[in-house]
């Protein structure tokens, strides 16, 4: 699925938009009551371990992509889990970055699970500028068979960098 919005696209692997609006682009969107919720059956019952077959470059998980209009340096970013649903929470998941949409970098290796109340993590050590970022989810909080994994807002806080006229 796609959405697009002033010169933002955002895709994902899967996206459970018929259950209260849960778009992909919903977890860009400012609100935590909403986000992206992922199709259910996609997790294992014992360690909710992902036994989907979707991937992003060499990432194997759900995902949910935003392009960016120009190059962004990542900083650190916001995360926030389901309220009210601590076992869709991510537990194991990455950020990566590119700017081909194809090879892709990774930014942060996560094994926390993202807070009800928002995690911050660090971004990029490598200091790189990309135009699209992906969330991965490798590994859900609970193991109650048939969930899905939803968050209800990742903010990526960083900068334009400036390219120098000559």
């Amino acid at each position: 699925t796609s959405a697009s919005s002033d010169g933002y696209t955002v895709t994902s692997s899967s996206s459970y938009a018929d259950f209260a609006g849960y778009y992909n682009w919903r977890l860009y969107y400012g609100n935590i009551a909403n986000g992206w919720h992922t199709n259910h059956n996609l997790w294992s019952s014992s360690g909710a371990t992902y036994i989907g077959a979707q991937s992003i470059g060499s990432y194997v998980g759900e995902w949910n992509k935003i392009k960016f209009p120009a190059q962004f340096v990542l900083q650190y970013l916001i995360i926030t889990a389901r309220p009210g649903y601590p076992t869709q929470a991510p537990k194991e998941w990455s950020i990566i970055g590119s700017n081909d949409d194809s090879n892709w970098t990774l930014l942060v290796n996560s094994a926390e699970q993202v807070s009800q109340s928002g995690t911050t993590v660090q971004g990029n050590a490598d200091g790189g500028a990309y135009t699209y970022f992906a969330l991965v989810v490798h590994k859900t909080a609970g193991n109650y068979p048939g969930d899905a994994c939803a968050v209800s807002e990742l903010e990526y806080h960083g900068y334009v960098p400036i390219i120098p006229i000559r």
